[in-house]
């Protein structure tokens, strides 16, 4: 029995405009942050707390996990999980939401070796993110992990 023609040639044009069109949905990387931006103005609540986790060659009171509570937009306080406030020196290490936003943010303006972010489907906030800045530095790299995050 002879094959139709055409019936491999649907199939192959199926195949490519389906890879053409995932291709072409796909978002850049500023695109994604700022659709993921924009799902957290719409659906994020004012008012939350978040158990955030930080990973880095550093001391172990810059990587948590910490407590990070904010009422109405504005941080009201940092605390270790384990118990204790986190001092003002160390508190930036520690943002809320807009602050993850702004890590991605500046680390794709410096042009860091490496960007990796996850976001929230729903409300849109960075879940979990990894930094590294230069290829060449060992232990410049930071995780960020939202462990739980609870509207208040």
């Amino acid at each position: 029995m002879r094959r139709n023609p055409l019936d491999r040639t649907s199939v192959i044009t199926v195949l490519f405009a389906a890879t053409l069109t995932a291709c072409d949905s796909a978002l850049s990387p500023n695109a994604e942050l700022s659709e993921a931006r924009r799902r957290w103005a719409d659906k994020g609540p004012a008012s939350y707390s978040m158990d955030l986790f930080r990973s880095c060659e550093c001391t172990p009171e810059m990587t948590g996990p910490v407590v990070v509570n904010v009422q109405n937009g504005t941080m009201q306080s940092r605390f270790y999980r384990t118990g204790g406030t986190v001092p003002p020196n160390i508190a930036p290490s520690f943002p809320g939401v807009e602050g993850l936003f702004d890590l991605i943010a500046d680390a794709r303006q410096r042009n860091a070796h490496r960007v990796e972010v996850r976001f929230d489907r729903e409300l849109g906030y960075p879940a979990w993110l990894v930094i590294d800045y230069d290829r060449a530095i060992a232990d410049d790299e930071s995780t960020y992990s939202v462990m739980a995050f609870r509207r208040l």
